[in-house]
């Protein structure tokens, strides 16, 4: 019993030994004479560990400790800032694990990590707040709600820390990402589609430079700020709206959380893109969606910190909901964040919970500042010497080479803990975080002047072309794409509006139409495809065998020849309204096209005729859809279609032209 209170008092700061030698006689009076009545609250202390790698963790879990924190050292060595009774204390002991008390009761205490430059990170210590721990850009402090601002102003984000219970260490899962990035042509298609414009209008709709529509009515998004009520609501809803314009299968996902003594349910908005040949791996796509400055609850635009990354999602939704791919693609966007990382914390402990085969995050915050001039610098943070979270950057860091996008790439393994992917660590998920250069970040950092017109949009938007295809890469791209030019082939100009369908067998065709100088692309999952090109006056071609490879492109140019295709199609009946059994003459003309044209006829009832002019009979009372078809060489049929009612007392139906 001696030996066990020495080793607990050896890991203790001098200031706490003397109450723990008290309690260590107690212990030793307890197991000569039993349970011995303690009325008082026993302390609970904050404890800094010290881990050689996450493996660990397993026996921290087992002791049900509450953590604050996971930091790494400057050799990458994992730290644990958490709560540690004298019964956890002794365990940790016990297991020989190198702890170190930095207070020995967290009674009403409020602890904070900080994040800034190291210079930035010296001052508050100097000025402000002594720092607990301080490990690079990183540290941990006891603050008071006053100290916040005057850290803030200092250019060091302060982020309140809720101790939470450790979950059950899950072994590292390997992303299993191509080990070099192999250059699209058609992921270059898509990052050719990321619009300065359209970021714009995404940025300017969410910090509320201009009204947008929400619920079908005008609405200003002054403040996204998460303890709000109707801004963030309004906010999550704007982008819920999105998604489901995109046709993605989209839902709130909601969660509880306590800030300050208060209680909140707030919402983060979850959208999904299912893989069609491992729709169980899963690669997430996050950032922050509510903001905060000097006045949170009434003015918070929030542009760079985070609508920058809200827009890139939602951007980068808008290009990727066109394309098939392999592995599952969600569309998360957190609320929460700025007061603690309390919805992606749900989000990620519910995904473990749930056995979620989350194979990587990309978790994009704050993409848009860069002073004019200066390099181009972004940073990736990833948990030190972590093959998973490593191979998402050096697969963002290709992306970057190999679509020329200009930027220049810091990876960073720091184990950066202030942002939306950090859960994602705390579940052991493969994650990164992307985000502008801290030495250069925004200087209207949470404050009213976070606008739109302070960002740089060249810089931004090949962030969001980085991310896009750092992305696509990760999630199992299947298709490849057809494209080409369609010309006339008597004087070789360009042919618009031509409309192209390609279709597998058995399969419905996808369909495009050729644009102004005549050109046209298509994404397609790999196979052979026929594909059809039509146009009025053109006669059509139809190309068979036409061999689509995943993230290739395959070039199929066409010239037509001009035809005159039918026109003025006009078709009619001797009785509209028959009884069963009355025959009824059927009769179609044209006033233009070149010979021959030829008529068909489907009277609705899973019977056809061919001509010109032609009789039918019905054989039992109803409403029956006539289909009238005239075509000639052309191939670019006419229809009309004709509602005919046998024996019913209907209001009588005018043909219908298609």
């Amino acid at each position: 019993m001696n030996d066990r209170f020495n080793k607990i008092a050896s890991h203790l700061s001098t200031k706490s030994r003397k109450s723990v030698f008290w309690l260590g006689l107690l212990v030793i009076l307890i197991g000569q004479w039993g349970v011995v009545s303690w009325s008082a609250r026993a302390p609970v202390a904050l404890v800094r560990i010290d881990l050689e790698n996450e493996a660990e963790l397993t026996a921290l879990a087992a002791m049900g400790l509450k953590v604050y924190v996971q930091l790494a050292d400057a050799e990458g060595r994992l730290i644990v800032v958490a709560q540690a009774d004298l019964q956890q204390q002794s365990e940790l002991a016990q297991r020989d694990i190198g702890y170190q008390v930095l207070e020995s009761d967290v009674q009403s205490e409020e602890y904070y990590l900080l994040y800034g430059l190291p210079e930035a990170l010296r001052r508050v210590e100097q000025e402000i707040a002594p720092s607990m721990i301080m490990e690079g850009r990183q540290a941990v402090a006891r603050l008071t709600p006053s100290q916040i601002a005057r850290i803030e102003a200092l250019g060091v984000h302060a982020t309140l820390l809720v101790a939470q219970p450790l979950p059950e260490f899950a072994p590292e899962r390997s992303v299993a990402l191509a080990p070099q990035l192999t250059y699209s042509p058609l992921i270059q298609r898509m990052v050719n589609q990321v619009a300065s414009t359209t970021l714009y209008n995404y940025i300017s709709a969410l910090s509320g430079k201009q009204p947008t529509v929400i619920d079908g009515a005008p609405y200003t998004l002054l403040t996204r700020n998460s303890l709000t009520t109707t801004p963030i609501n309004k906010a999550t809803r704007l982008v819920y709206e999105h998604f489901m314009e995109l046709g993605l299968p989209v839902d709130f996902d909601y969660y509880n959380f306590s800030y300050y003594g208060t209680y909140y349910e707030k919402r983060n908005v979850v959208a999904e893109q299912t893989g069609l040949t491992q729709p169980g791996r899963l690669f997430l796509l996050t950032a922050h969606l509510d903001s905060t400055s000097q006045s949170p609850s009434s003015l918070a635009p929030g542009a760079d910190d985070n609508a920058s990354g809200s827009a890139a999602v939602m951007a980068i939704a808008d290009i990727l909901s066109q394309y098939h791919f392999g592995c599952t693609l969600r569309y998360i966007l957190f609320t929460g964040e700025e007061q603690g990382l309390f919805g992606s914390k749900a989000y990620a402990a519910e995904a473990r919970a749930l056995g979620d085969n989350i194979w990587g995050v990309l978790n994009v915050d704050m993409l848009g500042y860069n002073t004019a001039g200066s390099p181009t610098t972004l940073e990736l943070h990833t948990r030190p010497n972590n093959g998973s979270d490593l191979s998402i950057a050096y697969l963002f860091n290709d992306a970057v080479t190999a679509y020329s996008l200009g930027l220049l790439p810091i990876i960073l393994q720091d184990r950066l803990s202030f942002s939306d992917h950090s859960p994602f660590w705390d579940q052991n998920y493969p994650a990164i975080l992307a985000i502008e250069d801290w030495s250069d970040h925004t200087p209207y950092y949470h404050s009213t002047g976070d606008r739109l017109e302070t960002l740089n949009m060249p810089y931004y938007t090949n962030f969001v072309k980085a991310a896009l295809a750092t992305f696509a890469h990760m999630g199992c791209l299947l298709d490849g794409e057809i494209n080409g030019v369609v010309t006339d082939a008597t004087n070789s100009q360009p042919l618009q509006n031509v409309r192209v369908d390609a279709w597998l067998s058995g399969e419905n065709p996808q369909t495009a139409y050729t644009q102004t100088a005549g050109n046209y692309w298509m994404p397609l999952i790999n196979g052979s495809y026929t594909v059809r090109f039509s146009a009025e006056d053109y006669a059509s071609q139809t190309v068979s065998g036409v061999q689509v490879i995943k993230e290739q492109a395959t070039v199929l140019n066409r010239a037509m020849q001009p035809c005159q295709t039918v026109k003025d199609f006009s078709i009619s009946l001797s009785a509209l309204r028959p009884s069963v059994g009355q025959e009824i003459s059927f009769q179609a003309q044209v006033g233009s096209g070149a010979p021959p044209v030829t008529y068909s006829w489907d009277f609705g009832d899973q019977s056809a005729a061919e001509g010109a002019m032609v009789t039918h009979a019905y054989s039992a009372p109803g409403v029956y859809l006539v289909k009238a078809t005239a075509n000639n060489a052309c191939d670019y049929p006419a229809e009309l279609y004709q509602p005919v009612i046998v024996d019913m007392q209907t209001l009588y139906l005018p043909v219908i032209e298609k």
